[in-house]
């Protein structure tokens, strides 16, 4: 499965709400590979990849050095 069917999974299993989710699969990562000054949050100066998902989780768009 890929990242987003896990947050999703997360998700509706009622293991951890949206935001912690998307912290998991984001921030963590990026911290543990030592890049978190670069990317795995919304933040000025980082690289601004993005996923824009329905309310349901579903993928509608995606943003690849959006700004």
């Amino acid at each position: 499965t890929c990242l987003l069917e896990e947050v999703r999974n997360l998700v509706r299993w009622g293991v951890m709400p949206l935001e912690d989710a998307v912290y998991a699969a984001s921030a963590v990562p990026a911290r543990a590979a030592g890049l978190f000054d670069r990317i795995g949050s919304i933040a000025p100066g980082k690289a601004a990849d993005l996923l824009i998902l329905s309310p349901e989780l579903a993928l509608k768009e995606t943003l690849i050095g959006a700004e």
